[in-house]
């Protein structure tokens, strides 16, 4: 039957069985979620290199002055941290209670909870309890594929 027939086509991640799994879904979300982190330091960069660039501009001699530009730098990475941290506590869900085991998962998710190590009192915590999982159940992620359909 083709799409033209009235059946639906869904482009959600969907098991070997052909049925969408939740643990695959929220894999996916947590970790699209947790890059939160990653967007805001990016952003951060890009806002001090405005600012570097902008300093006979400001006319700035004295490091003080440049505190309040650097709050503003500050914005995005205290906003993607705050947003991040749901999406590490998703993949932290997923990888105890889901049966879901792809490589990537296990790779970025290890690499996004070191970088929550940097983000205290919640970060931190979430992310040490996040690599530890990983790690103890590492053997598990050894035996499933890297793609993403895999389960």
């Amino acid at each position: 039957m083709s799409p033209s027939d009235g059946e639906e086509i869904s482009h959600a991640p969907q098991s070997a069985a052909g049925r969408v799994t939740p643990g695959r879904v929220f894999a996916i979300l947590g970790t699209f979620v947790a890059s939160a982190l990653v967007v805001g330091i990016l952003a951060f960069c890009v806002n001090m290199l405005a600012l570097y660039q902008a300093f006979p501009e400001l006319g700035v001699s004295e490091p003080k002055d440049l505190v309040p530009h650097l709050g503003k730098a500050l914005v995005p990475v205290i906003a993607g941290a705050s947003i991040g941290v749901f999406g590490l506590l998703t993949s932290l869900v997923t990888a105890v209670v889901s049966s879901f085991r792809a490589r990537w998962f296990f790779w970025s998710s290890l690499a996004l909870s070191f970088a929550y190590l940097f983000v205290p009192p919640l970060g931190t915590l979430v992310g040490v309890t996040f690599a530890a999982v990983l790690v103890l159940k590492r053997a598990q992620f050894r035996v499933a594929s890297g793609g993403l359909g895999a389960a």
